[in-house]
């Protein structure tokens, strides 16, 4: 009885190995796939992107600029005044 309840649980063990194995296998291929498919994007779009993500952090430099300027105010107006031409 003690034997066959030994066997069965390195049976259990072993098909939990096998599954364990096979998930960390698909998890590598998941992760090379991802790394095959992104970097071919990334070269295609780096001469757009590279260009937008500057203009982003200057943005977000300018608004956290004017907001240390003004803290009461998140946002300025600016008045003109009108003339109408005659």
């Amino acid at each position: 009885m003690k034997r066959s309840r030994q066997t069965e649980d390195e049976s259990v063990l072993h098909e939990i190995n096998k599954a364990s194995d096979a998930i960390r296998k698909k998890y590598k291929l998941l992760q090379e796939r991802k790394h095959a498919t992104d970097k071919p994007l990334n070269d295609m779009w780096k001469p757009v992107m590279t260009p937008l993500k500057k203009w982003v952090d200057q943005e977000k430099a300018q608004s956290s600029d004017d907001q240390t300027d003004d803290p009461g105010s998140s946002v300025q107006h600016v008045r003109k005044s009108f003339t109408p031409k005659q």
